[in-house]
């Protein structure tokens, strides 16, 4: 719940992770390349009044198919 960072590699590379839930509302920034390498149909859920917010965050962070969802 305190989770204000995701590394710039954090999930590079996880071939077969298909999803993540997040479950802070204190997320600021998302890796360069965070996402770069995960499966093309990557599900993030985030808590739903932060989900606008998250998506910005998450765009272009390596995956051009990721969702971020509630």
């Amino acid at each position: 719940a305190k989770l204000k960072t995701v590394g710039k590699s954090a999930f590079a590379g996880c071939k077969k992770l298909k999803s993540v839930s997040l479950k802070t509302t204190k997320l600021k920034s998302v890796g360069k390349n965070a996402l770069k390498g995960t499966a093309k149909k990557l599900a993030v859920k985030v808590p739903k009044s932060k989900v606008r917010v998250y998506q910005k965050l998450f765009k272009s962070k390596g995956s051009k198919t990721v969702r971020v969802t509630k």
